[in-house]
């Protein structure tokens, strides 16, 4: 177990399989349990800025980004080898 020097939660949990080989893994998304102070060294990198305000817009426009996102990688249905 790895420490990171501050407190989590759980916000939701998911089954995922993987698209060739069908193996399954449950996917997390955590939060921390105190946020730093705005320009703490603990806070958010400029890098993650974008993800971190969605994350704190709440799980339901988060799931509607990963959606939206997901749909655009991905396309409508299911893709095949000898589909392209």
């Amino acid at each position: 177990m790895q420490a990171y020097e501050f407190d989590v939660e759980l916000v939701a949990q998911a089954m995922t399989s993987m698209h060739g080989s069908k193996e399954q893994h449950m996917g997390y998304i955590y939060k921390r349990s105190v946020l730093p102070k705005k320009g703490n060294a603990g806070a958010c990198d400029r890098l993650f800025a974008p993800s971190w305000d969605l994350v704190n817009s709440g799980l339901l426009a988060l799931h509607e980004e990963m959606s939206k996102q997901m749909e655009a990688t991905m396309g409508q249905g299911r893709k095949t080898r000898s589909r392209k």
